[in-house]
Order: C-alpha cells, then structure tokens, then sequence
C-alpha cells in the first residue's frame, strides 16, 4: 500500500528495510535487514535520505523513528498522501512521516501529527488536533473539533463525538462509539458507547468487541 502511494506521489522507491533480505515488495528489492540500533520485524522505505516507516503497529513504530541512527543526521521524513484522499482546502498541517491512504478526507482546519497513519475511508472533520505516532482505522469518523493525543490507536468503525478530547497512548476498540472524554494514558475502551475496560494497553492492537 504505501509503495503505492508514493508511486503516485512519483516518488520513485529504490529499497526497503526488513528482516527477511530475500523478499522484494511489489518488485522494490530489499536493502537487507534494520540498520544498527534498529529493532527488528518492521518494513522501512528508503529513498537515499527521504525515509518513510509505514509500519501500522504505533508503538513499534515510535521506536523505530526514534531509534534511528540516521535520524540523528537529519534524514527527511517523507509524507505519504494517496491521490485519492480528499483534502478540500487542506488541513492546518500534516506532519512528516505521516501516511494519509486512499478515500480519506481531511476537513479544513484539521491538524495531523508526525509519523501518523489516517487509513482508508477515515473522516477526520474540522479543527480535529490528532497526534503524533497515531493510527485511524478505516472508516473511523472524527468528528469536528476532537483533540487525539500522542500515540492513541482508533480501531476501524468508530465514531467519536464532535468536541471529544481522547488522551495519549490509548486503544480505542473497532466500531467503538466514543461519547464522553477518555484522558487517561494507557487504557483501553471500547463498545457503544465507549467505556474504559482495562488500565493497560495490551500488545497488540487486535481487538474484539463483544
């Protein structure tokens, strides 16, 4: 998906970071495994200096930026944004890194983080503050003026109230109906409406709702 995007960004993809050296991703040849000082098990486009980390996993992904040794050299992170997505007037400002995907929209006023995931068919209506390492799955509706924090995870389907302030390093559970603030770092909450159900992110993102 994301060597797609660039492409139609004509961006031109020379090689990929990952763990397994012997896989090519859609013909693009991989450099072989995560430079020194990188954790393993992510995929990283690399365009000489301009990198992208499209890995969906907001944690991990956090870490990979951060652990980077060529960040500390000033290396460009590049903005994805699929020509499908749909920016009216455009939003305040994307940050880089940031992968906007097909049949998004993004309203006027809006403000998108770094290294933040907007997935497919996401809505994110105006004056919305989502931050940075987050992820919106797809079909989520934000509605306007709803403040995300910082590494926060939107499970595909869900709706969140226009006003809403949701906290930093939270799991929101797909098709969830957020209503009320979530400010408290580090929980889950799901169902309809949206309730807290556990005080700890669990390790991965995969979650059902009864």
């Amino acid at each position: 998906m994301i060597i797609d995007i660039l492409r139609k960004q004509d961006i031109r993809v020379r090689a990929y970071y990952d763990d397994n050296t012997t896989a090519e991703l859609d013909g693009i040849r991989c450099a072989g495994p995560m430079p020194s000082g990188v954790i393993s098990s992510c995929e990283i486009v690399i365009l000489w200096l301009r990198f992208i980390c499209a890995i969906g996993d907001n944690k991990l992904r956090r870490e990979i930026v951060e652990n980077m040794e060529l960040n500390r050299m000033g290396i460009e992170w590049i903005t994805a944004i699929h020509p499908r997505a749909i920016l009216p007037t455009g939003p305040k400002e994307i940050g880089g890194g940031s992968v906007i995907c097909a049949g998004a929209i993004i309203q006027p006023g809006a403000t998108i983080g770094k290294h933040t995931i907007i997935n497919s068919g996401a809505i994110i209506e105006h004056d919305c503050q989502i931050g940075d390492f987050c992820h919106i799955g797809p079909g989520t509706v934000i509605c306007g003026g709803v403040k995300v924090g910082d590494q926060t995870f939107i499970g595909a389907g869900s709706t969140v109230k226009n006003g809403i302030t949701i906290g930093s390093h939270i799991l929101i559970g797909m098709g969830s109906n957020v209503v009320k603030d979530i400010i408290e770092s580090g929980v889950t909450a799901f169902g309809n409406p949206c309730r807290i159900r556990s005080g700890q992110v669990p390790p991965t993102h995969t979650l059902a709702v009864p």
